[in-house]
């Protein structure tokens, strides 16, 4: 029958922000031999489609992006340490993003901006995908945004005078922009001039560091949409859309214009990076950025060249490197992403298996480039990162063993039965033959899910393959279910290699559910096997397990079929066993039933238990509930037991050979009993001051009263007599003499 099995997996999305373009981006087979408007339309399948972002989302995309060095401006400036993304447009490197704004006017106030201007195309309805692209959407002080508008590119010349900024800036009384230092700047056309700007009457003009960042972006636009969108001719006079084609024509001055900053400027670290991390974010590339020639071949000197990919200047380093992780004992690690570039950030998340644990500190990780260690910063989820160097890297990690997890040693759940049914008696006529766990069988049937030994005249058996029982110390865990034909007709005998045979019984019959057997062994050895048989008859059996877990521990009930428990650690208290809490007020004591959710026993929880005599294995628990109020306390030893709050009096669960099951008072000291692991006692406040020597109860009673009393002025520690004068102990009811004094001890 298959079990139902629970299992947490966290799965986490892992991107390597500034991962280079994997070696199947670019082919051979998709570029090579091309040039021109073949080439251009090459490339453009494969920028598109891409992830399309959110508007509203770019705020959180520019701190990926274009995220400034920490150093980029002083703290001072601003009056605190803020984040900084980089501005191409007011400032020659940054912006302080502390200044957000979205304010069209305003000095200081971030803007989302278009490097070529929507209104070119139509904006967000010209083509929505364009108007979110982050390969041309940058962070913009808002003023220099509102100066820029949505005029072209141009170098200022002879003539041209200043439209932005003519004056300084200021935010918060602070110098912001000046016209010398000023990242950008408008120019004012003549009119005698403008014609050869194809009608222009004011151009924008980058810093000469930005130039060739601009071309490349303003290429990519026209790559990634040709075809796509339709040229606004008169927002604009760099672009046109061809009326024949619907191709782009960008305008010979225009032309020559982005051709120049793209060779005077070329691709920056700061390019490479926000390359790389815009293809995080929407899964694609500026290919103008990564092979700078491109350009050549399709618009500039080159074009009536074909291009060729492995001729081609990489603005990357190409070479990618190996993450090589061996097996691992106690679980696995992903590597995002699996083969990375020199200086690339690589991620690594640790997944530990059911039975083991993992501590995520930079200790319990190893990556090391041949001798030599490579550092990891610890992040969430049980990951870390490191830069990759110039070669190959092993990564490990080390897992703990999980103290409360199940180490199985085998596990048969019969679920490939799908003849035949447990439910009827005609169900299981079926014979079965062994599977890879067994090694020997008689009398055996399938059953659906489940298997059935033994047969109306003769009884069954079936024998696992050889197991090392052996770890853990030899102590191992056995389950089994079961449940017998329409009556039941035998018992279920279990001989372990090495271990004295055990017989179990069990009262669940055909149209009942299947029980569960359990128990904890010792002394298992190497090469064991263990065989189920029937005692007679017919049988069912499903779910055989064996298991460890580290400190399995269990809870043991005698013969009289009660126990008192407790435990440190919070644990699931077994089906088997009713708990209950004890609780003594005005003069009685009480027992009622303990009820926790999912039956999770809170750690330092003394109790009562009730049961069948049998040892009963449990599982500790990762969470807990609130604890009872009761008066059992646990673990008492006798150097803690005075230090009890309110208590004087403590009672052990005893069942003498002289008298009846009971809670049987102990010295302060705890001397007259002595104290055990996991057991817990009886404490009475200090205000019971007629507390009888013991307690009895019935087991059918709701409540353990007085029923019996010892006489406390009897001093049994002196010669007590009877009314013969025979000397009696401890134990004797009836009239008895002390001290020239008649007592009633019951």
């Amino acid at each position: 029958m298959k079990r139902a099995l629970i299992s947490f997996l966290i799965v986490v999305t892992a991107t390597a922000l500034w991962a280079q373009p994997q070696a199947s981006y670019y082919t051979a087979s998709t570029l090579d031999g091309k040039n021109g408007r073949a080439l251009e339309l090459a490339l453009q399948a494969i920028v598109n489609p891409h992830t399309k972002i959110k508007y509203s989302n770019l705020w959180t995309a520019y701190e990926t992006t274009d995220l400034a060095p920490a150093d980029s401006i002083p703290a001072s400036y601003t009056g605190e340490n803020v984040m900084l993304v980089y501005d191409m447009y007011a400032w020659m490197q940054w912006f302080p993003k502390f200044y957000e704004d979205n304010n069209h006017t305003q000095t200081g106030g971030i803007n989302r901006e278009h490097c070529v201007p929507n209104s070119w195309w139509g904006g967000e309805e010209g083509n929505d995908i364009a108007y979110t692209d982050l390969h041309h959407l940058v962070p913009s002080d808002g003023a220099a945004n509102n100066a820029k508008q949505n005029f072209s590119l141009g170098d200022s010349v002879s003539g041209f005078t200043r439209s932005f900024p003519t004056a300084t800036g200021m935010y918060n009384g602070k110098t912001y922009v000046t016209p010398q230092n000023a990242c950008s700047h408008v120019w004012n056309v003549p009119t005698s001039m403008q014609s050869a700007y194809s009608g222009a009457t004011k151009l924008f003009e980058p810093a000469d560091i930005y130039k060739g960042d601009f071309a490349r972006m303003y290429l990519y636009v026209v790559c990634a949409y040709e075809g796509l969108i339709t040229w606004q001719t008169s927002e604009n006079c760099m672009f046109v859309t061809n009326a024949n084609d619907h191709y782009t024509d960008i305008e010979p001055w225009a032309l020559n214009l982005l051709l120049k900053w793209h060779r005077n400027d070329p691709v920056s670290e700061k390019e490479r990076v926000r390359n790389n991390a815009v293809e995080s974010l929407q899964n694609n590339r500026n290919p103008f950025i990564d092979y700078p020639e491109l350009v050549e071949f399709i618009w500039g000197n080159r074009s009536n060249e074909t291009f060729s990919l492995a001729a081609a200047t990489c603005s990357y380093n190409s070479v990618y490197y190996d993450i090589l992780r061996p097996s691992l004992d106690g679980g696995s690690i992903v590597a995002a992403p699996a083969a990375a570039m020199s200086g690339d950030i690589v991620t690594l998340y640790a997944t530990p298996d059911e039975t083991h644990l993992f501590t995520n500190i930079a200790s319990n990780w190893s990556v090391s480039d041949g001798s030599n260690p490579v550092a990891v910063t610890i992040g969430e989820g049980n990951s870390c990162t490191f830069i990759m160097p110039a070669a190959n890297v092993t990564v490990s990690a080390s897992f703990e063993d999980n103290p409360n997890a199940n180490h199985y040693l085998f596990d048969e759940d019969f679920s490939s039965i799908t003849v035949g049914n447990n439910t009827t008696t005609s169900g299981s006529g079926s014979q079965w033959t062994l599977n890879s766990n067994f090694s020997a069988s008689q009398y055996t049937y399938q059953a659906g899910d489940a298997l059935r030994i033994g047969k109306g005249d003769a009884a069954g058996s079936i024998t696992t393959k050889q197991l090392d029982l052996s770890v853990n110390n030899g102590r191992f865990m056995l389950s089994f279910d079961v449940k017998g034909w329409t009556t039941i007709e035998s018992d279920i005998i279990v001989n372990i290699t090495g271990l004295e045979p055990d017989t179990f019984s069990y009262s669940s019959t055909m149209d009942g559910e299947f029980q569960t057997i359990q128990k904890v062994y010792d002394g298992g050895t190497a090469g064991a096997t263990i065989t189920f048989s029937t005692t007679a008859k017919r049988a069912f059996l499903d779910n055989i397990r064996i298991y460890y877990f580290r400190g399995m521990q269990e809870i043991i009930v005698s013969s009289v079929g009660w126990a008192t428990y407790s435990s440190d650690k919070a644990f699931v208290m077994p089906n088997e066993l009713t708990p209950y809490t004890v609780q003594y007020s005005f003069g009685a004591l009480s027992k009622n039933v303990a009820t926790f959710p999912d039956r999770i026993v809170p750690a330092e929880t003394g109790l009562l238990i009730q049961g069948a005599e049998g040892v009963y294995p449990y599982s500790l628990a990762e969470t807990s509930n609130e604890a009872p109020v009761h008066n059992l306390y646990p673990n008492v030893s006798s150097g803690t037991i005075l230090s009890v709050p309110s208590a004087t009096f403590y009672y052990k669960l005893l069942k003498p050979a002289d008298g009846p099951l009971g809670w049987y008072w102990g010295e302060e000291s705890g001397g007259r009993f002595p104290l055990g692991d996991n057991k817990a006692y009886l404490a009475l406040p200090a205000d019971a001051a007629d507390a009888p020597a013991h307690f009895f109860f019935e087991e059918t009673a709701t409540d353990m009263q007085e029923l019996t009393k010892w006489q406390t002025d009897i001093d049994w520690s002196r010669p007590v007599y009877n009314i013969m004068g025979m000397t009696v102990s401890r134990g004797y009811q009836g009239i008895v003499i002390q001290g020239n004094k008649k007592y009633l001890a019951r």
